[in-house]
């Protein structure tokens, strides 16, 4: 059994005077000690897009009798944490400390507190941490912690690392409902601006998932919470996802184009499964040298005999049944509709400079003959 979520996406879990900020939580059920007994794995993980280097973790349990048992351990933890083992129900723990006094997390008192890493980022700078809550001879599950309330302390917070945070959240239930968001990537092959059954589905394209915390509709760096690729049939899809407002955004790849919303918004409500948010791309044509009418290349015709006198000619076609012969020459074309007029530098073998020559329509057969005859193109 797990719990996941995210402290701080919302405002009212950012104590009055906080840098904002995320962080999600994970509570996994573990047999840390291979003992036969269930302890709880507690995984803490600044969202991506937001920076800090967390402090301290604090939280209440469901069943205050088992305080004086527990234990917390972790590499990133500074001295013995602290427990309100008298019992008396009274929390003690009214600041978040360790550490004392800048942690305080008014007004809201913890039964429990442990200090992670130390002051500053030059020791260390915990972005992530995990830590093995156990008790003795006793299975824990995630009921202890669910529909409690947890605080979390971080310093250092922001681009210019100068924020503290102090976030207060409280753990889902265990019957939570999640729900899911599922989506198709597709390529625009017939060029509708529809998605049909023409449509290619498109494999291995980036997808990302923004939780809308701050309601206004934008995908902001520091909400990002996933991202997956499509797979082979162009689906992507997030799961375990508690109700919330989404943003779903395609990511940019170089040679396409969007056809339909880069980004699409999402209203989840609780155990609700989402599908139908797809995407359209269509590939980019590569970019003519210059717009309709306005082509100005070139070509060099060389003789293969010395005695032929320059002349003009022309060459008109469809401009899709040139491309291919013009790709390894320089020609000047105009363009109108789907007529391309060519217009020809044309130079005796031996002579100097060249004239640029308007000439009359010969077909792609008569200008392959011309070519075939003793023409090369020098391009």
């Amino acid at each position: 059994m797990a719990l996941t979520f995210i402290v701080g996406d919302d405002s009212a879990e950012v104590n009055s005077g906080s840098t904002p900020l995320q962080v999600k939580v994970t509570i996994t059920e573990v047999d840390a000690d291979n003992d036969g007994f269930t302890d709880l794995k507690v995984d803490l993980e600044v969202v991506q897009g937001d920076v800090a280097d967390l402090r301290g973790f604090f939280f209440n349990v469901a069943d205050d009798a088992l305080l004086s048992a527990l234990s917390v351990t972790g590499d990133d933890i500074v001295d013995a944490p602290v427990f309100d083992t008298d019992g008396d129900g009274t929390p003690e723990i009214s600041s978040a400390s360790p550490p004392q006094p800048e942690a305080v997390i008014s007004p809201y008192a913890f039964e429990a507190g442990l200090e992670l890493g130390t002051p500053g980022t030059a020791d260390d700078d915990i972005a992530t941490t995990s830590f093995i809550i156990r008790a003795p001879d006793t299975n824990l599950s995630t009921a202890l912690l669910a529909n409690q309330q947890i605080g979390i302390r971080a310093t250092s917070v922001g681009e210019d690392r100068e924020g503290s945070s102090k976030l207060i959240g409280v753990v889902p239930s265990e019957d939570a409902e999640k729900g899911s968001i599922a989506g198709v990537k597709y390529e625009d092959l017939n060029k509708n601006a529809q998605i049909d059954g023409q449509d290619a589905p498109v494999s291995g394209w980036e997808i990302s998932l923004y939780l809308d915390s701050d309601g206004e509709g934008d995908a902001d760096a520091n909400e990002l919470i996933a991202t997956t690729t499509t797979d082979s049939n162009g689906a992507y899809a997030f799961g375990d996802l508690a109700a919330g407002d989404y943003i779903v955004v395609e990511g940019a790849r170089e040679g396409w184009s969007n056809v339909l919303d880069e980004d699409l918004a999402v209203s989840l409500a609780a155990g609700e499964t989402e599908t139908g948010y797809d995407f359209l791309n269509a590939r980019t044509p590569e970019e003519p040298p210059c717009d309709n009418g306005d082509f100005d290349w070139s070509l060099d015709v060389a003789y293969d005999f010395a005695s032929q006198v320059a002349t003009a000619f022309d060459v008109a076609a469809s401009y899709d049944s040139v491309t291919d012969a013009a790709s390894a020459i320089a020609v000047d074309v105009d363009v109108e509709g789907n007529l391309a007029t060519f217009f020809v530098d044309v130079q005796a073998v031996g002579a100097d400079g060249a004239s640029e020559v308007n000439v009359a329509a010969v077909t792609t057969q008569d200008y392959a003959s011309l070519v075939a005859s003793g023409y090369s193109a020098v391009g």
